[in-house]
């Protein structure tokens, strides 16, 4: 059984979505922090948006899955997905600390469709096939962030302020093409 088995329905759809989003997250991601203090923050602050990030997504998660059971996991996954690409521009245009932290604290309780992806994975995979497709939407994702990240650094260091907002795009643009993907391909289960 090839790779071409797990790039099928649901499970493709997640393995690729999730694949694509590795790609958005290791331009942008490590240089968080980096971007927060291009903006103003302090140490103290960049530690306090990003705890606030935490509890934004702490406080979603559970009604996030009470949601899903209402609205179905489709339908939460589409709607959180397209949160998080509209998010990525608006990262790309923060002019200062304040605003980076009100769009985190945004993208992070966008992640309330959590548990839907959880749902729908394992809803999607027979029982006997569980244990590699776990594995696979695990380590195929991660490929990216092997040779990405310095691609972002690249930007930073040569463009400053406008690559990171580069980055962002990118990222945005990326995203776009997850929400669209999650919305043609995903089954409701």
């Amino acid at each position: 059984m090839g790779l071409s088995f797990w790039l099928r329905g649901n499970v493709g759809a997640m393995i690729i979505s999730w694949f694509l989003f590795a790609i958005s997250g290791s331009l942008t991601f490590p240089y968080l922090s980096k971007y927060l203090q291009m903006l103003g923050a302090s140490e103290i602050e960049i530690g306090t948006v990003r705890a606030l990030g935490s509890l934004a997504v702490l406080v979603t998660i559970l009604p996030g899955g009470v949601l899903t059971d209402v609205i179905g996991r489709k339908r939460s996954i589409v709607i959180g997905t397209w949160g998080i690409a509209v998010v990525q521009f608006l990262y790309a245009v923060v002019q200062d600390w304040w605003q980076f932290a009100v769009v985190y604290v945004v993208d992070w309780a966008l992640h309330f469709y959590q548990p839907a992806l959880t749902a729908i994975l394992l809803d999607s995979l027979p029982p006997e096939k569980r244990g590699g497709g776990m594995m696979l939407t695990a380590v195929l994702p991660q490929v990216p962030w092997l040779f990405l990240p310095p691609v972002g650094g690249y930007l930073l260091d040569h463009l400053g302020l406008l690559g990171m907002r580069l980055s962002f795009v990118i990222s945005g643009l990326i995203s776009v093409s997850v929400a669209l993907l999650r919305m043609r391909a995903l089954q409701e289960t």
